[in-house]
């Protein structure tokens, strides 16, 4: 069933998507999970639009990560893990599955 979701909306963002500029409905903290025992845990802004969640410069810096573009792989230093990553229209995306997997560096 899952944990019922409470969003901060105290002073909401506004973004701007594809040109359409687009108020926050609120913020809440999230663990992401990357592997079965890795996550990291973002402040997330949240949107009444369909978009997948977006990782800044910022996000991979203050966790260590990299993006190994040539083997498709989400790569963290420290402690060492990766998981795979699926390009798709230019992009890369990390898919969710209800078993997360991983491998070791």
């Amino acid at each position: 069933m899952g944990i019922p979701l409470i969003l901060n909306r105290i002073a909401p963002k506004v973004y701007k998507f594809g040109g359409q500029r687009t108020d926050s409905v609120g913020k809440a903290n999230f663990r992401i999970p990357y592997a079965l025992i890795h996550h990291i845990i973002l402040e997330l802004d949240f949107f009444e639009l369909d978009f997948p969640l977006l990782l800044g410069l910022d996000v991979l810096h203050k966790y260590k990560l990299v993006i190994d573009n040539v083997n498709d792989r989400l790569v963290c230093k420290r402690p060492p893990w990766s998981t795979p990553v699926t390009r798709k229209l230019g992009h890369l995306y990390n898919v969710w599955e209800s078993k997360c997997t991983q491998s070791r560096s």
